[in-house]
């Protein structure tokens, strides 16, 4: 598994998951607006129980005008895009042994700022009620990964009201996480279209 995918495997591990029956074509549950049901595609042409998971949070990786130019697709195509996981590249591999890789990698954990907001309104609806618990799954979920024998919590830094002109065309609160971590080199069965999406 490359890197991208092992972050991505860990931030699907994180997303909600169910179930759900479709009669004629009609589900027996609201399902949430962004979701893959069975690993592939949501066209359901026949009845039966199907796996879904939620998209939610969405998983980019790539330097900040890849991460632009997919987010800007997502605008011209009315799509949701937050709340985010971004893994920024590039990041440097240290090969430890045949076994283990030891990256530091950049996370950011973003979601839509009102530009309009007070600092406190934004601490109170983003950071505390949406980035912070977000980052806490996700910190469990790689201390619980078999995918890590090791971690390192570099620093985490938060960018209230983050906007860059002409490269991002919306206001974040995020919060940037530096972490080293040491991956086993080992191969997991996991949904392409669940971190590649």
């Amino acid at each position: 598994m490359l890197i991208v995918e092992k972050i991505g495997y860990i931030v699907n591990s994180i997303r909600p998951k169910g179930t759900v029956t479709f009669t004629n074509s009609t589900p027996d549950i609201t399902l949430p607006c962004d979701y893959v049901l069975n690993c592939g595609c949501n066209k359901v042409e026949e009845s039966g129980t199907f796996d879904f998971t939620e998209l939610t949070p969405y998983y980019y990786f790539g330097n900040v005008y890849e991460v632009k130019r997919i987010l800007d697709n997502k605008n011209n195509n009315q799509k949701r895009k937050y709340p985010c996981v971004i893994l920024e590249q590039p990041f440097t591999t240290k090969v430890i042994s045949n076994q283990e890789e030891n990256p530091e990698l950049t996370l950011f954990i973003i979601n839509y700022s009102d530009v309009n907001a007070t600092y406190v309104e934004r601490y109170k609806s983003n950071f505390k009620e949406l980035l912070y618990p977000l980052w806490n799954k996700i910190h469990k979920a790689i201390k619980k990964s078999d995918l890590v024998s090791g971690y390192e919590l570099v620093h985490i830094k938060e960018h209230p009201n983050f906007y860059v002109n002409k490269v991002i065309s919306d206001n974040w609160d995020l919060l940037e996480i530096k972490i080293k971590i040491l991956f086993n080199h080992c191969e997991k069965d996991f949904c392409e279209n669940l971190i590649y999406n």
